[in-house]
């Protein structure tokens, strides 16, 4: 799991001389899937004060595309993505709970 505030977005954006670096913060969460007895990385993307873009990808058996559906997404079983709004931390533990129903 990886957290992008909007702040490190924009830091990220800064720094590449205002020109957008085309799906950097997409490509977040395919690095901690490369890591050996990942199956599901998710990637929290701050887009403003309590709200989130989550991505979400599986490396060979998980459907994360139910997880995106339990917060009104969706995708296909190995790459999924969805919004959602509220503390953080809450989140998180609802996202988790719905992970280790797909493993």
């Amino acid at each position: 799991m990886m957290v992008g505030t909007k702040k490190m977005i924009n830091d990220v954006l800064e720094k590449a001389d205002g020109h957008r670096v085309n799906g950097l913060y997409e490509n977040f969460v395919n690095y901690p899937r490369s890591i050996q007895g990942v199956e599901i990385a998710i990637f929290f993307r701050e887009v403003s004060f309590n709200e989130y873009r989550l991505n979400f990808r599986s490396k060979s058996y998980a459907n994360v595309a139910k997880v995106a559906e339990r917060f009104g997404g969706g995708g296909h079983k190995f790459a999924a993505g969805c919004k959602a709004s509220g503390d953080l931390n809450e989140i998180k533990k609802e996202v988790y709970k719905y992970c280790e129903e797909v493993l």
